[in-house]
């Protein structure tokens, strides 16, 4: 009987955890980003040779959802990530856009935008690369230094999901 109830209750809280999962996801994949006039410009793909940060009005912003996780700092270094550090998981370079805002996560598609207000205010981060597959539920943020990455360290973050 205990058996049964520890399976059930195992599967329930994997529905629990995958359920927002795909909402994110499905979200993600059906909207388009907006389409933004004036000095704002949105980067995407075709313009990461500009070396820009993402900059959108406030009043276009709409937050998705806001989500609490660990949070880690990394650095394009091959002792931390692999032996091609400058390239993300999607093909950026990221030594070449030092300006670009970039977080890993496997949990959210490339070109998801989000910010975490309590550590980096109106900072737009992007979804460029990828973790080590045993972190499902977690950011990785790329800092500019190794002092600025081992100084943020691990931490739990409220993270919006734009």
């Amino acid at each position: 009987m205990k058996k049964y109830v520890v399976i059930s209750l195992l599967v329930m809280m994997s529905f629990l955890f995958l359920l927002p999962q795909a909402e994110i996801l499905a979200q993600s994949e059906t909207t388009a980003s907006p389409e933004i006039t004036g000095e704002s410009e949105i980067l995407t793909e075709t313009k990461l040779e500009n070396k820009k940060n993402i900059v959108l009005p406030v009043n276009e912003i709409k937050i998705r959802k806001k989500v609490v996780v660990t949070a880690t700092a990394y650095n394009a270094v091959p002792w931390q990530t692999d032996d091609t550090p400058c390239i993300a998981a999607d093909g950026t370079n990221v030594c070449a856009n030092p300006d670009l805002n970039i977080i890993a996560a496997n949990w959210l598609p490339f070109g998801t935008k989000v910010r975490i207000p309590e550590y980096f205010g109106d900072t737009i981060f992007e979804v460029h690369d990828r973790m080590n597959k045993r972190y499902s539920d977690r950011v990785d943020i790329l800092m500019k230094s190794i002092p600025e990455a081992k100084q943020f360290g691990r931490r739990q973050i409220e993270l919006e999901i734009l």
